[in-house]
C-alpha cells in the first residue's frame, strides 16, 4: 500500500514526532521469505514497557509473528528491540482490546464497539470485534 510506504518514510526521518505517538513501525523477518519488512501499526502502552497493537485477522503481516521471534519497533524516532507476543484466541483479544480502548476510546468506533456511560465496551460488540482481530503485545528489551 502506497501509505505504508508514506508512514514509513516519515517514521524514520526527523519528522517522526508528527505521527510517531500512537504509530510506530514493527520491523520483522518473514517466516518464510526471509526478508525484512516494516509495517506501520498503531499503537497504546499496557504498562511502561508493554505496547498493545491490533490487526484483523485475514491480514498476512501479523502470521509472522507466530513463533514469537524478536523484533526491531521504531519507536518515537528510536530502534528498540522488542519481544512480542501473539494473542488470537477470541478471550484474549477480548480482554487486551478492553485495554486498548481504556487507553485510546477511539479504538472502540474502528471496532465498532459501544461504551457505556462508564467507558466500559458493550459485551457483544466487544466479541463480535475479538473474532475479526488478533492482538499483538510487544514489550521492550533495555
Amino acid at each position: 500500500m502506497w501509505y505504508n510506504r508514506f508512514v514509513n518514510l516519515i517514521l524514520r526521518s526527523p519528522l517522526h514526532g508528527l505521527i510517531s505517538h500512537g504509530i510506530m513501525l514493527i520491523i520483522y523477518t518473514g517466516r518464510k521469505s526471509g526478508q525484512t519488512y516494516a509495517t506501520p501499526i498503531s499503537y497504546v502502552y499496557e504498562e511502561e514497557t508493554v505496547l498493545l497493537t491490533t490487526s484483523f485477522r485475514h491480514r498476512a503481516w501479523w502470521r509472522n509473528l507466530r513463533d514469537n521471534p524478536p523484533v526491531t519497533l521504531r519507536l518515537r524516532g528510536r530502534d528498540v528491540p522488542a519481544t512480542v507476543e501473539l494473542f488470537t484466541d477470541d478471550a484474549d483479544v477480548a480482554h487486551y482490546l478492553t485495554v486498548y480502548m481504556d487507553r485510546q476510546p477511539k479504538m472502540a468506533d474502528y471496532c465498532y464497539v459501544a461504551l457505556d456511560g462508564d467507558g466500559r465496551p458493550n459485551p457483544t460488540d466487544l466479541a463480535a470485534a475479538a473474532a475479526k482481530r488478533v492482538i499483538v503485545r510487544t514489550t521492550l528489551r533495555q
